[in-house]
């Protein structure tokens, strides 16, 4: 069978953590490192908040099904974890990982020995 030597990963395909076997179909699909690298072939785009891969391919390509390609280009493997959160999603997911949003989580110092003018 053809699909036998692809390789089989753990997929959420919601996001709620119903994990299943999928055969990981991208895997043999890529952009070659000189076609990526030729910024001219490519163009910006500003994601508006809560908007889709499928939108975005919709808008840009007229064809939602073509989502694959504005994951693929812009190296997005899990749509859950790597595509920007709409603000809500953004907010609750600051309120989950840290007890008090306003409180400092860290500190950072820099540390200089003798003359640092040029």
């Amino acid at each position: 069978m053809y699909f036998e030597n692809f390789p089989v990963v753990l997929y959420d395909s919601v996001g709620k953590g119903n994990f299943k076997f999928a055969t990981n179909l991208l895997r043999r699909v890529g952009l070659r490192t000189k076609v990526k690298s030729n910024v001219l072939l490519f163009d910006t785009y500003d994601i508006r908040s809560g908007q889709t891969p499928e939108e975005i391919a919709d808008k840009l390509y007229n064809d939602p099904e073509l989502h694959w390609v504005i994951l693929m280009v812009n190296d997005i493997t899990d749509r859950y974890h790597q595509w920007p959160l709409n603000e809500n999603q953004f907010i609750a997911h600051i309120n989950d990982k840290y007890d008090d949003i306003n409180a400092v989580h860290h500190y950072e110092t820099t540390q200089t020995s003798g003359d640092t003018t040029l």
